[in-house]
């Protein structure tokens, strides 16, 4: 064999021996790079197993517990009321038996004086309800007023006896601010339809100074004071207008300014 096809084929065996060797580092080097990857995702899982277990007891405790009860909170309502019976629905529940027992006491109209004008309600019949029941004495004293104020206690007088509806203002029934609203509209003084809403139109005025045509404020309730401790009012359903005794502890106030 000639020298140099010698050469040439030893050259050839060892350039295949080189790229066997190559090969065979390259699939080494795979082969641990495989294994790395295979531990590394096993020691992932093995540190994913506790977080695994303890989600899967919290949510089979949470299955397994009982259902609370959902606890609702009812929200108030705000209702804007034109008129004031609710207000003295509420207020004057606790009071009716006490002014029912007040209103079938009379005491005796103080004596007219010179030069003051004596206001008087024409008589009215006896009303009864619908169940049978007789209405109180209705029928009221005669009181001192002096001035535009005589014309809003004598207009308040003359509706003794009408009905108690809530809501009206006149002329066949009234509530409570609707009587003292349509009273004080005779001397051209126009009042709201609100019992709170009165005592905030008027003067304080302090018991002292009480005269006929004061208006007597309570939470929830007006009436017109008549003096020597009596009053005309709409006191609440089932009741007419009637006169009574002044009763607890009401705040008066002027509405002529």
């Amino acid at each position: 064999m000639p020298q140099a096809e010698l050469g040439v084929n030893l050259q050839a065996r060892r350039s295949c021996r080189f790229a066997a060797a190559s090969r065979s580092r390259r699939l080494v080097a795979a082969g641990q790079s495989s294994r790395l990857i295979a531990a590394s995702r096993y020691r992932r899982y093995i540190a994913a197993v506790p977080i695994l277990l303890a989600v899967g007891g919290a949510l089979t405790a949470a299955q397994s517990a009982p259902a609370r009860p959902v606890q609702t909170v009812s929200q108030p309502q705000v209702v804007g009321a034109t008129f004031d019976d609710n207000a003295e629905a509420r207020q004057l529940a606790a009071d009716r038996a006490d002014r029912r027992r007040r209103e079938a006491t009379t005491v005796p109209a103080a004596p007219t004086p010179t030069g003051t004008t004596t206001a008087t309600a024409k008589p009215q019949p006896s009303r009864s309800s619908s169940t049978g029941n007789p209405r109180p004495n209705t029928q009221p004293a005669p009181v001192r007023a002096s001035g535009s104020l005589a014309v809003v206690v004598n207009f308040a007088l003359s509706q003794v006896g009408k009905p108690y509806v809530w809501g009206a203002a006149g002329p066949g029934a009234y509530d409570c601010s609707g009587l003292v609203m349509a009273s004080f509209a005779r001397i051209g003084i126009q009042l709201p339809h609100q019992s709170e809403a009165i005592a905030a139109r008027g003067r304080y005025v302090p018991p002292s100074q009480w005269q006929a045509g004061t208006v007597l404020h309570w939470p929830g309730h007006v009436a017109i004071y008549l003096g020597g401790g009596r009053m005309v009012h709409a006191p609440h359903s089932g009741v007419p207008v009637s006169v009574a005794n002044v009763y607890g502890s009401p705040t008066g106030y002027s509405m002529l300014g």
